[in-house]
């Protein structure tokens, strides 16, 4: 019996992997197994994006964007970088 292969729309699962980079907290934990589990989502839609040659990049998240406290990757005002695992892929 063949195996019936399915398709997945990129867009609807790189608009699924940045809510997940967007939302995620792990609370106290967020600096070890957060970073991990955004590492993750990372990977796997940076895999889809190059098998489906669509990458087109990302941007850090913004602190007026992060859903918790110090959630952020860039400070515009600060210019400085806070969490390398908190970005939005552009597709």
């Amino acid at each position: 019996m063949a195996i019936q292969k399915k398709t997945m729309n990129v867009a609807e699962f790189v608009k699924w992997g940045n809510a997940k980079l967007l939302r995620s907290n792990f609370q106290e934990n967020d600096a070890t197994q957060g970073v991990g589990y955004r590492k993750g989502i990372m990977t796997a839609i940076e895999e889809v994006l190059f098998a489906a040659n669509r990458y087109s990049g990302y941007r850090a998240i913004r602190p007026h964007e992060a859903e918790v406290e110090g959630s952020w990757g860039y400070d515009d005002a600060t210019q400085e970088f806070k969490d390398d695992t908190r970005r939005q892929y552009f597709i």
